[in-house]
């Protein structure tokens, strides 16, 4: 479970990324529509929900972000300087990192914690 989670928060920005995309483009569009200059109550609605949506999905990848910062700094399978390393990466480049740093970091420290798991229950 802990592992399916943790990879669809990695790809949380990228979703958010596209949910963006589409708003734009269907902000843009649809007043070509409209039938009065004043747009309907729809469209504010929908422009008042965004921006509270938006600012929630911020946080919400902010939040990942810390997550994946605090793994990276107390995983016991990295040494000093690939978590120094993996902690700015994730900082700075935060949308395309998070699906790496799933892939090559907690997919496989979650592989190793279920294997030893395993191990000591057969033992």
């Amino acid at each position: 479970m802990k592992k399916i989670l943790s990879c669809l928060l990695s790809f949380l920005p990228l979703v958010l990324i596209a949910i963006t995309m589409f708003y734009v483009i269907f902000t843009e569009i649809s007043p070509l529509f409209w039938e009065t200059a004043e747009p309907p109550f729809w469209f504010v609605f929908l422009e008042v929900f965004m921006l509270i949506f938006g600012l929630l999905m911020v946080i919400a990848v902010y939040a990942v972000m810390i997550y994946y910062i605090v793994i990276a700094c107390r995983s016991p399978y990295l040494d000093t300087s690939m978590k120094a390393l993996w902690c700015i990466l994730l900082y700075l480049f935060n949308v395309l990192v998070f699906p790496v740093f799933w892939f090559v970091v907690m997919r496989k420290e979650i592989e190793m914690k279920e294997s030893k798991k395993f191990r000591e229950d057969i033992m």
